[in-house]
């Protein structure tokens, strides 16, 4: 299935896929968890579930097939994009969360924000600071001219070194664990703190410098289907048999911790979810394969967008005493707030290019 020469050099269509499958999925939970009262348990766990690895982990992995095939791929250019990243993410914290908490503060009206300082809404760690340390750690391996398997050599090791720190600084005030939570999980329970997480675009990288020399993309997507489905069951079955419970993997802040035995089940379902990508990028076709690559290219806006709509949505239901609405309501909801944020998402680029063209 392999030739020496470099044969799947453009765009892939299914990582656009599975990016994209990411994003919605990611909305659905954002939405699930802070509009709904998360009453119904089956359904809250299937939710968590497609909100987890098939969501953060799959987004990470293709992250770093993106760190293979973009053209700007230079240590420096990595490193101003991880700047970049990180600012966003801060930015996206204002608008989300410290601006509630002030208005809360001069109008004295009660929220789930009340007991947090400004400086640590501000810093709170997600996916987008996430991703910029994940550029820059990146940045620094290209510098050292670090070839694939020797980051994720280094991503292991980074793996062992936060796991044998986690819950590190629980004593330090809270801003200060959000500044050591961007590489290592803290008592304030970073969301992705990058040390713990970066395995999961090393190995993108590494998976994305095979797939430009596969000959056979049908016959290795299944047989990474059959691997991945082959350890994702070995793996649970044999956490059945000990004891331990599957859903704590995503349930729980174990998920974040990213200890060994959740990182290997996190990244089996990971490896069953980018062949499926595969296979469903073969039937769309058309408007629908326009909309996943429109959503795949603009995944970051649209993630921002989403969590703003989400956010103040919430801040409308406190303003108005309405309580969350029932766990039922999560599915519709997410598919409004989908809709809302990628149409919010096309008139932001519309107005972003009829500034440019005025310049």
């Amino acid at each position: 299935m392999l030739d020496e020469n470099e044969i799947n050099t453009g765009r892939q269509f299914e990582i656009d896929v599975a990016k994209a499958m990411a994003v919605l999925f990611m909305i659905g939970v954002h939405t699930f968890e802070q509009l709904t009262d998360m009453k119904n348990v089956a359904l809250y766990r299937i939710v968590e579930f497609l909100g987890c690895p098939p969501a953060a982990g799959v987004f990470m992995f293709a992250m770093g097939i993106g760190m293979v095939y973009t053209k700007h791929d230079s240590p420096a250019e990595f490193a101003k994009r991880g700047g970049k990243l990180i600012l966003m993410g801060v930015v996206l914290n204002f608008f989300r969360e410290t601006v509630l908490v002030l208005a809360g503060k001069i109008f004295s009206i009660a929220n789930a924000w009340d007991d947090e300082s400004i400086l640590h809404t501000m810093l709170l760690i997600d996916i987008l600071q996430f991703a910029g340390m994940a550029y820059l750690i990146t940045a620094l391996f290209k510098r050292l001219k670090m070839k694939p398997w020797m980051i994720l050599a280094a991503a292991i090791l980074l793996n062992a070194v936060g796991i044998l720190f986690s819950g590190s600084g629980a004593n330090l005030p809270d801003a200060m664990q959000d500044i050591i939570g961007s590489c290592i999980f803290t008592a304030v329970e970073p969301a992705f703190p990058a040390f713990q997480w970066y395995i999961y675009p090393a190995l993108g990288l590494c998976f994305a410098h095979l797939l430009r020399h596969v000959t056979d993309k049908k016959a290795f997507y299944t047989r990474m289907l059959f691997l991945g489905a082959s350890v994702l069951a070995a793996v649970t079955l044999g956490c059945r048999v000990a004891g331990v419970h599957v859903l704590d993997f995503f349930m729980t802040s174990a998920y974040y911790a990213q200890a060994p035995l959740t990182c290997l089940w996190c990244l089996s379902v990971v490896a069953v979810c980018i062949p499926l990508s595969y296979l469903l990028s073969l039937v769309l076709k058309g408007k629908a394969k326009t909309a996943i690559q429109y959503i795949s290219s603009k995944v970051n806006t649209i993630y921002i967008i989403q969590w703003l709509v989400i956010t103040y949505s919430i801040a409308l239901l406190v303003l108005f005493d309405v309580d969350a609405l029932p766990s039922v309501w999560g599915v519709p909801l997410g598919l409004v707030v989908t809709a809302v944020s990628i149409l919010l998402c096309m008139l932001w680029n519309k107005i972003k290019a009829s500034v440019h063209r005025l310049h």
